[in-house]
């Protein structure tokens, strides 16, 4: 986290002293894909180390300052509409999240490629109650997510590995057995995107 802060400061600081014809704002909306799975800890008395996945589309937006077209350091946004899937207690349900995370990244010149890594400050998780009685959002995401991606034209396909840990459990339905404390989910795994990168000088 420090060294990311760091990082986040020197391009912010190096992207001050440029020109003008070097600078401007940067935006990359775009769809994606995820497959996500990890362990689930409810509290105690309860399910303990379960297996649950959090799959399927999103959208994200990135909006920030690009230095030289190859330098990017951004707001990454992102909106999911998932499925989430807990073995253990057949809890099989509809989902949504959203997080934001700081990102930078780099672009080669000329061939494309890129890289880029962010860390999720804010967002949840939020299942459906479904035929169980309870119902909770997962709250207080932290986590990485580093990627690559190739660029063409106006037109990025990019590919990423994420790890969460959503740390706090707001309950919203009734009287249940598991409100108790907090739910323990420690998500990962890859997501895909094609994304539109725009520059703007």
């Amino acid at each position: 986290m420090k060294m990311f802060k760091i990082m986040a400061g020197a391009i912010i600081s190096l992207a001050g002293f440029q020109v003008a014809a070097d600078t401007g704002l940067y935006l990359e909306p775009g769809v994606s894909y995820q497959e996500l799975a990890g362990n689930i800890d409810y509290p105690a008395g309860n399910q303990k180390g379960s297996q649950a996945t959090a799959n399927g589309f999103g959208i994200i937006l990135k909006g920030g300052v690009h230095v030289y077209e190859q330098f990017f350091v951004a707001a990454d946004a992102r909106y999911g509409l998932l499925r989430f899937n807990d073995n253990s207690n057949e809890y099989r349900v509809n989902a949504s999240s959203w997080d934001i995370a700081p990102v930078i990244g780099y672009q080669m010149p000329g061939i494309g490629m890129r890289i880029f890594a962010g860390y999720v400050l804010a967002g949840n998780l939020d299942p459906s109650s479904g035929s169980h009685d309870q119902d909770f959002k997962l709250t207080d995401p932290q986590g990485w997510r580093v990627g690559a991606g190739l660029k063409v034209q106006m037109v990025s396909v990019n590919i990423e590995w994420q790890q969460l840990r959503y740390q706090t459990t707001k309950w919203e339905g009734q009287s249940s057995p598991l409100k108790q404390g907090d739910i323990r989910y420690n998500p990962q795994g890859i997501i895909a995107s094609v994304t539109f990168p725009l520059e703007f000088n």
